[in-house]
C-alpha cells in the first residue's frame, strides 16, 4: 500500500543530485632524503579540477593498508611524532595533513617516514568538503620509492636499487629461518649494549612498542603480570622499540618498571624479521628465531593464548 509518507520519500530521492563519480586529482609523489630519513614529498597542482578555486588544501592519509596480497590489511595511523604540523586523526586510522601553499593553485606536504611505514594510501581535498567520496584513495608503496630514489643517486645507488628488487619478499623472509636475528645488536633501557642472542629460548615474546602509543601502554602491565609465568615455563619477552631514540649509557641508569627487559633497536633491524602492522605487536618466536604466532594488539583473549602458546614451545 502506498502512503502519502511513501511517495513524499520517492519524491525526496528522485530530486536529490546524483552522486559523483571519483575523481583523479593529480597529485606527484617522491621520496627525497631528509636530514633525520627519507621524507615522502606530495605536491598538487588544482588547475582545471574541482578544486581550482579551493584555498587550502589536506592530504587525508593512512598507512600499511590493502595491498594485492594482503586485502584485508586494516590500515592504521602513524605515530604522532612522524606528522607534518597541524595535522589530526580521524577515524579509521587516517591522518588529516593541511598541505602548503606553493602559489595560487599548488599546494605541498612533506610527510616523514621510517621503517615502521612500508605504504600510504592517500587523497587530497579540500577541508570542507571531505567527506563527500568524491576524491579517490590512491597509494605509494615506499619499498618502490626507495629503489627509484637510489635508481636516481647514481651508479653506486643504482647497486642497492637492484638489490632491493633481488630482495626476498616479507612472505618469504618470514617462513623462512631467523637465524641472523639472534645477532642483532640492540640496547638496553640502560643504554648499554645488548644482542637478541641474550634472550634466545625455546619460546621468546617479542613486543614491539614505542613512547606515547596509548594502547602499548595499556598492554605493558598485562604483559608484565604475564612474565612470571612465562619464565616458569621456560620462555621469555623482550620489549622492542624501534621507533624512539635508544637512552645514552649513564652511571645511574633509571630502573626499569618492569620485570621484563625493555629494548631499543636503533637501527632497525630486527624489523628485516618482524614487521609489525600495528603498535603493539607481539611476535612468539621459537629456538631457531622462527615466527611461530602473530598477535596485533592485545585483545583480551591474547593473553590466555599467548600463555599456551608459549607452554607448547616450552614442553
Amino acid at each position: 500500500m502506498i502512503t502519502p509518507l511513501s511517495l513524499l520519500l520517492i519524491a525526496y530521492r528522485l530530486l536529490l543530485p546524483a552522486p559523483a563519480a571519483c575523481e583523479d586529482i593529480p597529485v606527484r609523489v617522491r621520496l627525497e632524503q631528509g636530514g633525520r630519513g627519507k621524507v615522502i614529498i606530495f605536491e598538487c597542482a588544482t588547475a582545471g579540477t574541482s578544486l581550482a578555486e579551493a584555498e587550502d588544501l589536506t592530504l587525508y592519509w593512512t598507512i600499511n593498508g590493502p595491498t594485492q596480497d594482503r586485502p584485508g590489511q586494516r590500515p592504521w595511523a602513524a605515530p604522532e611524532f612522524l606528522w607534518p604540523k597541524d595535522s589530526r586523526r580521524l577515524g579509521s586510522g587516517k591522518v588529516a595533513s593541511p598541505m602548503s601553499r606553493l602559489g595560487s593553485q599548488s599546494f605541498r606536504i612533506d610527510v616523514p617516514t621510517d621503517r615502521t611505514i612500508w605504504r600510504i594510501n592517500y587523497a587530497v581535498d579540500s577541508a570542507n568538503r571531505y567527506g563527500n567520496a568524491s576524491h579517490r584513495m590512491r597509494a605509494v608503496d615506499l619499498s618502490d620509492a626507495s629503489a627509484a630514489l637510489a635508481a636516481d643517486a647514481g651508479p653506486k645507488a643504482s647497486h642497492s636499487a637492484q638489490e632491493a628488487k633481488t630482495a626476498p619478499s616479507r612472505t618469504q623472509q618470514k617462513a623462512s629461518p631467523l637465524d641472523d636475528i639472534w645477532s642483532i645488536r640492540l640496547v638496553d633501557h640502560a643504554g648499554q649494549p645488548a644482542k637478541l642472542a641474550d634472550f634466545r629460548c625455546k619460546a621468546l615474546l617479542l613486543m614491539y612498542r614505542f613512547d606515547g602509543c596509548s594502547a602499548c601502554a595499556q598492554a605493558l602491565p598485562k604483559i608484565d603480570q604475564l612474565y612470571p609465568d612465562v619464565r616458569r615455563l621456560g620462555g621469555e619477552i623482550a620489549a622492542i622499540d624501534p621507533v624512539d631514540a635508544a637512552p645514552a649509557p649513564t652511571p645511574y641508569p633509571a630502573k626499569s618498571p618492569w620485570r621484563f627487559p625493555s629494548l631499543f633497536d636503533p637501527q632497525n633491524e630486527t624489523l628485516k624479521f618482524c614487521r609489525p602492522r600495528g603498535y603493539p605487536t607481539f611476535f612468539l618466536l621459537n629456538e631457531k628465531g622462527v615466527v611461530v604466532k602473530t598477535w596485533v594488539g592485545l585483545p583480551p583473549s591474547a593473553i590466555e593464548e599467548m600463555r599456551r602458546e608459549i607452554a607448547a614451545l616450552t614442553w
